[in-house]
């Protein structure tokens, strides 16, 4: 386990936490480590809670990472969106096959092969589930969407006639 990260034991600072995990069985951890994390080009020292148990991940970055790190997470697209040391944004895409061979193949399948998002279409009675391409889901695109859901949205560049928009709500 510590193996991994290059760490002794003896660097690990003893603490007696509590924590659940995702199946909701609490688990004790072992200690916190202090850690050096680059993403791209920036480095931090992130602390990590230390537990013992076998999993398909080497560490969870939580919140405390994404504020810290200033990050925006994108599910949907895949990435990870932050400000590096130089105040200039950083897109870093997801590893898509994060999986090595002794992993949970359950966990493996969801990631291996061309998975987009789909869109369910509804004809009547009859129901299709369609895949999206790549394309519908650029910042053009959903910006086109997201302001036919609310066209009450105006793009940042715009000016906004306040008492105009107020008169429209």
């Amino acid at each position: 386990m510590m193996r991994k990260f290059a760490k002794p034991e003896s660097n690990m600072i003893p603490i007696e936490v509590i924590l659940t995990s995702f199946n909701r069985v609490t688990i004790s951890t072992k200690g916190v480590m202090p850690l050096d994390i680059t993403v791209e080009k920036t480095t931090r020292t992130i602390v990590f809670f230390v537990i013992d148990v076998s999993t398909s991940y080497n560490v969870l970055l939580g919140r405390d990472w994404i504020h810290r790190s200033c990050c925006i997470p994108s599910s949907l697209h895949q990435c990870l969106v932050f400000w590096n040391d130089k105040d200039k944004a950083e897109v870093v895409q997801a590893d898509h096959r994060p999986f090595v061979a002794e992993a949970n193949s359950v966990e493996r399948f969801m990631y291996e092969g061309n998975y987009r998002p789909i869109k369910i279409v509804k004809d009547g009675e009859k129901t299709q589930i369609v895949a999206q391409s790549e394309e519908s889901f650029s910042v053009d695109a959903l910006t086109e969407m997201f302001s036919q859901m609310r066209p009450n949205i105006v793009a940042l560049e715009e000016q906004v006639n306040d008492k105009k928009l107020i008169k429209e709500l």
